[in-house]
Formats: C-alpha cells, sequence, structure tokens
C-alpha cells in the first residue's frame, strides 16, 4: 500500500523519468497540491462493462460495478485471488421497449446515471471530509481518479454521442488528423446540462450538439469532489488496441491488399518458436477470436507484410505494432513515451497507402479508436503504465461476480440470487482466511513447521512449481531471463528446443522436430554491435544437444564437462530492413557449405525468432516444417516476446 506519491528516476539528475504504478504518474501529485497539507489520497478506480450470462440461447446479461484503489500496486489489483477488486452492485440491464427508439438511448444513458449516483452517493462525503481510517496517519480522502471501460461506455459515463471523443471535443470529421482537440470542460459541460434540464431551447440543444453531449442530467459525477469524469478515462489495451486497431482494422486491410489465400499461406508456414501458436490453418476460416489469439498475431503479423510490399505499407504496420508494444510496457520513462508518440506520428505518416492500395474502403480514417491512440502518451503519464488499468481485468472479474453467481441461480429474477450467492462466497472466503491465519499463529508459536491449506486438508509439503533454475531439459535448454521493470518484476523461463520429431501415440499425429533459432556469445567482432546490447551476439539453430559418451579419452571429457551444442550459423548482425526496421540475417556458409560448429551450451544466450522474408512471391514448397531450412533469407523478429523488445528496440542491455 502506498499512502503518497512518488517521483522516479533513472538518474541522480533527474533528466529520464520513471512512470509504473499510479502514485509515480501525475494525477496523484496534482491531487495531493489541491487537498489541506498532510491529507491523504484514496484514488478510486471504477469499472464497469455488461456481460452476457445465458449460454447458447436466451438474453440474459448482468452489468457489474467494480471497485479498486491505486493505493494498491497493478499486480495485486489484477489477481482476482487477491480480492482487491471488490464488487460493488449491478446495474439494472433493460430492454426499453416502452419508448420510442429515437428516446431509447435517453432512457438507457439516464438510468445508469441514476444508478450510479446511489451506489456511490458515500463517495461524495468520503471526497469532501474524508473518513478516518486507523491504519493511515491521517484522514483518508476517497477521490474519483479514473473509470475503467470500452469506448461505448465511456460514452455512456461522459454523457456523450458515440461518434464523439469522451475525453475532447474534437468534431466527428477531424479524428483522423495527427492532433489532439481541445479538453472537454466539466464546468462548461455541467452549465448546458443545467440549462438544458430547465429550458431546452434550440440554440440550446444545437450548442450541445456541437460539443456532442446528450441530454442526461443529473450525471453521477455531478457532485463527485475534485474529480474531472472527462479527465477520469484510462487507455483500454484490449478493446482499442488489440481487438479494435489491430484486428479490425489493421489486419483486415492488409488481407484486402495482399489476399485472403496468400495471408492465411504465410501464417500456415511460419516458423516456430516455444511459446508461439501457430495458425496452422491460417486466419479467414476463425470467426470468434480470444485476446490472447490477437497478441499471438501481432509478435509475427510485420514478418507477414514485410520483404515485397510497398514500403510504406511495412512502415504503417511497424509503427502500429511498435505503438501497441510500447503501450503494453508495464514501466515507461521518459524515452519509451517518446518512443510512442513516434510510432503514432510514423503511421500517420504513411496511413494513406491503405487507401492508395484499396485496403481500406473509406476515403478517410475518422475512426474512434484511431483516435483514441492520441491520448496514450498523457494518460499513461497522468496515471500510471496503461496495463494497471486494461478492461481485461474487469473481463475477468465476470467469471466470478457474474457468470458463476448465474449458474448457482434458478435462472428467474436472477440477480437477487446472485447477491445472496455472492454474500455466502465471501463470508466462506472470510471465514478461510481467518483460519488460515489462525493455523499459521498457531504453528509460529508452537515453533511447528509451516502447513498449506488446500481445500478442506492440510499439507505438510510444499506445492510443485516450475523452477526457474538454468539447466538442460530433455530436449532444450532452459535459462532464466533477468527481471526487467519494462517487461516483469520476475525471472522469465526461456526455453531453446533441439527435439527430434516423435509419435505421440497410434492415433495422433506426429509431432515435427523443433530446431530453434538462438543467441549464441561470441569472440567475435562486430562493428555493427560493438558498444550495443547485441556486442558478441550472433544468430544460430541448434540442431543437436548431446553430451560426449563415457568411453570417449578421459582428456577430452575433461575439457568439456557439460552438454555440447551443433549449430549452422547465420550471418552476423549488419544492416535493418529500413521500411521494418529489422535485423536481416541468412545462412552462413564456408567452402558453399552451411557453416556449422559444436559449443559448449553455456554459450547459448537465449532463443531469438527468425521470419522468413517471403517476398513478392511465397515459395510453394514451403511449410512450418522446413520453411527453416528452406528459405535463405530471415527477419530476426523483436516483437516475439517483450524481452527482446527492450533488447531489439530500447537497446536494453540487462535483457539478457
Amino acid at each position: 500500500m502506498k499512502y503518497a506519491p512518488e517521483h522516479l528516476y533513472t538518474s541522480q539528475e533527474g533528466n529520464n523519468r520513471v512512470i509504473n504504478e499510479m502514485w509515480t504518474a501525475d494525477w496523484w501529485w496534482d491531487m495531493q497540491l489541491r487537498l489541506p497539507e498532510g491529507a491523504t489520497i484514496a484514488p478510486v478506480i471504477l469499472a464497469s462493462d455488461k456481460t452476457q450470462l445465458s449460454r447458447f440461447r436466451g438474453d440474459k446479461s448482468a452489468w457489474p460495478v467494480y471497485l479498486t484503489i491505486g493505493n494498491i500496486s497493478k499486480d495485486l489489483r489484477g489477481q482476482v485471488s487477491s480480492h482487491a477488486t471488490i464488487l460493488l452492485g449491478y446495474i439494472p440491464v433493460g430492454h426499453f421497449d416502452i419508448f420510442s427508439e429515437k428516446v431509447r438511448p435517453i432512457a438507457r444513458y439516464r438510468l445508469f446515471h441514476h444508478c450510479m449516483t446511489s451506489i456511490l452517493a458515500a463517495l461524495v462525503t468520503a471526497g469532501k471530509s474524508g473518513t478516518y481510517m486507523t491504519c493511515a496517519d491521517s484522514t483518508i480522502h476517497w477521490i474519483l481518479a479514473a473509470y475503467v471501460a470500452d469506448y461505448p461506455e465511456q460514452c455512456l459515463v461522459a454523457c456523450c454521442m458515440e461518434n464523439r471523443c469522451p475525453l475532447c471535443k474534437v468534431e466527428p470529421n477531424s479524428r483522423e488528423r495527427n492532433l489532439r482537440g481541445q479538453k472537454r470542460d466539466m464546468e462548461e459541460s455541467l452549465n448546458l446540462l443545467i440549462r438544458h434540464e430547465d429550458e431546452p431551447t434550440t440554440a440550446l440543444k444545437q450548442d450541445m450538439k456541437t460539443i456532442g453531449l446528450r441530454p442526461v442530467y443529473p450525471p453521477f459525477w455531478v457532485d463527485l469532489p475534485h474529480s474531472d469524469i472527462f479527465q477520469a478515462f484510462t487507455p483500454d489495451l484490449l478493446h482499442q488496441l488489440h481487438k479494435g486497431i489491430f484486428k479490425e482494422h489493421l489486419v483486415k486491410w492488409c488481407v484486402a491488399i495482399i489476399g485472403n489465400e496468400e495471408i492465411d499461406a504465410r501464417f500456415k508456414c511460419m516458423t516456430t518458436h516455444h511459446g508461439l501458436r501457430h495458425f496452422k490453418n491460417g486466419i479467414s476460416s476463425v470467426t470468434q477470436w480470444t485476446g490472447k489469439e490477437h497478441k499471438e498475431m501481432e509478435k509475427i503479423f510485420l514478418g507477414l507484410v514485410a520483404g515485397g510490399a510497398d514500403p510504406r505499407l511495412v512502415r504503417a504496420v511497424r509503427a502500429v505494432t511498435d505503438f501497441i508494444f510500447y503501450s503494453s510496457l508495464r514501466s515507461h520513462m521518459t524515452r519509451t513515451l517518446e518512443a510512442l508518440q513516434k510510432a503514432l506520428d510514423d503511421f500517420h505518416a504513411d496511413k494513406e497507402i491503405f487507401i492508395e492500395l484499396g485496403g481500406r474502403q473509406a476515403t478517410h480514417f475518422n475512426i474512434p479508436k484511431v483516435h483514441s491512440m492520441q491520448h496514450y502518451v498523457e494518460l499513461i503519464s497522468r496515471f500510471g503504465s496503461a496495463d494497471g488499468f486494461n478492461t481485461e481485468s474487469p473481463e475477468r472479474l465476470h467469471i466470478d461476480y457474474a457468470k458463476e453467481a448465474y449458474r448457482a441461480s434458478n435462472k428467474k429474477d436472477f440477480i437477487a440470487q446472485m447477491t445472496v450467492w455472492l454474500r455466502r462466497q465471501e463470508s466462506i472466503d472470510r471465514f478461510d482466511a481467518y483460519l488460515d491465519w489462525k493455523h499459521g499463529q498457531e504453528r509460529f508459536l508452537s515453533g511447528g513447521v509451516r502447513k498449506e491449506r488446500s481445500g478442506g486438508g492440510e499439507m505438510g509439503v510444499e506445492s510443485k512449481g516450475e523452477s526457474d533454475e538454468e539447466g538442460l531439459g530433455e530436449f532444450g535448454v532452459t535459462r532464466a531471463l533477468p527481471a526487467v521493470a519494462e517487461v516483469s518484476v520476475s525471472k522469465n523461463k526461456n526455453i531453446v528446443r533441439a527435439s527430434p520429431h516423435f509419435t505421440r501415440g497410434p492415433r495422433r499425429a506426429t509431432e515435427p522436430a523443433h530446431l530453434d533459432f538462438a543467441l549464441i556469445r561470441t569472440g567475435d567482432s562486430n562493428p555493427s554491435t560493438d558498444g550495443t546490447c547485441l556486442e558478441g551476439l550472433r544468430v544460430a539453430q541448434v540442431r543437436v544437444i548431446f553430451t560426449l559418451p563415457h568411453h570417449y579419452p578421459k582428456a577430452l571429457l575433461v575439457q568439456n564437462p557439460t552438454p555440447l551444442a551443433y549449430i549452422e550459423w547465420f550471418t552476423p548482425f549488419h544492416a535493418r530492413e529500413p521500411a521494418s526496421d529489422m535485423y536481416i540475417v541468412s545462412r552462413s556458409t564456408r567452402m558453399h557449405r552451411r557453416f556449422a560448429e559444436i559449443i559448449p551450451i553455456e554459450h547459448i544466450v537465449r532463443s531469438c525468432h527468425l521470419l522468413p522474408d517471403f517476398g513478392k512471391e511465397r515459395d510453394s514448397r514451403w511449410t512450418a516444417a522446413n520453411v527453416g531450412l528452406m528459405c535463405d533469407r530471415f527477419f530476426v523478429n523483436p516483437y516475439i516476446d517483450y524481452h527482446t523488445f527492450c533488447l531489439m528496440k530500447l537497446g536494453r542491455r540487462n535483457c539478457i
């Protein structure tokens, strides 16, 4: 828990600021200056999202509202088991059939705001005069700081029209421009809403239409102290970037340009990598996607269009991919925010190529999610890294607080039954936590061995988990990548495979061989990488990992006590392809044969991923099993994971 804001820097000079948690961002500092000296803030973070309850048939829905606070670290807030996010209540979901189609949206808006006013009534007093808490040094002021929601819900909360930006007053036909509009003014909006409620004149209606405001009064945020709802919305990585900009727009445009059949073929014959999903059937036949699948596609999509495509198309795809990866970093510096803005600028510089090549049929880019990218640098600076406010967390909470509760009901008057069921579940959880604490106290006082509760019994052994230690597995080498602030607070396992093909069973398909690419530590000098994070590194393909037989001469065994790897080298790092900004490598040869070598496995630093250069015409013989051997030219993929991204894009030396 944190009770005061902090400023973090990478050096004593304070030239490069670090922004990650909410207490390191600007909002907390600005709010602290408004309150009396010594006041403590509890930044309230709200989230709401309508979810479907019935499966296969029916139209039963629930509309949960969740609450958490910014004093808790984003890692704990994102863990459902930590109970750091609580359910406040359910908004009624109605059909509003008694209203005409013209009035129905306004009725929905007013019902939502009326219910939210009731739910948050206690927040008004808690924000103005504060509440005393024994765990803090002073009175706690509970202030609405952030609201996590997708775009339609943001418009609902802000009382603005669905074709307008809930953060600024940009015109609907100007959203394609690489400029942010004037910030929405809360006082101006409330003044218009009050006047419209008293006397809705034609001129007043036109003024409200000009700024895209719906006649909903009173909004739930009218009395919330120190809160500006128009500046409370957070980045939405899932709906705005992964599902929106990438899948609904970028992929759709590129498929229209390159062709469904060709895109599918390139996905099918993509090189493999441990942990990377292989789209063995392509993507055109898939009708339902998840956020995880979008992220897997983002790792390799630039490689599908790089090579023979128009350089402007490649630059635009690279800019969007860079923007998504920079936005998703867990910790930001001044440098990464500048790179994020540059990626956005690069996209706008080349986006017209999608229209010129026929990928986008419309002649404009007045798309709400394209415009939302304008606010990312500002919002990250205000609230902290975007991963702390991702709408994936509320969607995960739907399972515990909505879907399972609904299944426990008899499906009639289910909201009341869900509330009772959840209250009982929380009572059981609290009592179980008390028993864990009580047993822990007794064991501590008696000097006994710590045991962990599991279900109804107790266990006197530690739960078995995956080890992060480095070593040699059955068919590969495991490396523990260091913790990097932008990626993770703990070490990450990295596996380099060298496994032969094998059959899983008589009725199952043969598992193909996995011969991974890796970064190898060498003693060779390379003017292109000397003095950089890639100094002394070179790409190779690991073909076999083995140990010397015991009957070999003793001197040879003593000289090579550890396992060895047979590798085939690729050319050293030299040139980056200008449009994609990826390194180009190819097979290294000696005497017209592949240059191979046997090295100790300690020289294997980590795995890497190579993207085939498909060129203008893909080789029809390529498959996922042979493309690594048949392709002559590859791109080194900087997007395969965030460690590699920080290494290749940020030049971070502590990634390996």
